[in-house]
């Protein structure tokens, strides 16, 4: 059976990431050529818009996460380079950060580090989430 891709006008996907192609390996360039496939680049001018915007992106980078191990090895090591290499620009002040429980899912939280202090504010954290139900 052929794989669907986004761009099959027949049978639109609503997936969340589309996945059009066997994922990569072992190469970083690679990886982040796969991922940008479903990630469209673009500057969050200040916090407003971070925390409006931000979140669906890093929804989307953990189901990538899910589905590619290498891709989730990348991102966890630092999440904030990965997001500047898929083209994700954040304000200074605001920092991602991105752990794995010991479930090895990964979880991502954002923070807004004002001005003048040592204090870091969350603004919003992120986490995958399984759920059966019958």
């Amino acid at each position: 059976m052929p794989k669907k891709t986004a761009k099959d006008t027949n049978n639109a996907s609503t997936a969340l990431v589309v996945q059009e192609q066997d994922t990569p390996k072992n190469n970083e360039n690679s990886i982040l050529l796969w991922a940008s496939g479903n990630i469209i680049g673009e500057s969050l001018a200040d916090v407003d818009e971070v925390k409006n915007r931000l979140p669906v992106i890093l929804g989307k980078i953990l189901a990538l996460c899910w589905i590619n191990e290498e891709f989730q090895t990348l991102f966890l090591a630092e999440p904030s380079a990965c997001l500047e290499k898929l083209g994700i620009k954040t304000p200074e002040d605001v920092i991602v950060s991105a752990q794995t429980t010991n479930t090895k899912r990964p979880s991502i939280i954002v923070f807004e580090k004002r001005q003048g202090s040592n204090f870091k504010l969350r603004l919003f954290s992120l986490s995958l989430t399984l759920m059966a139900s019958k």
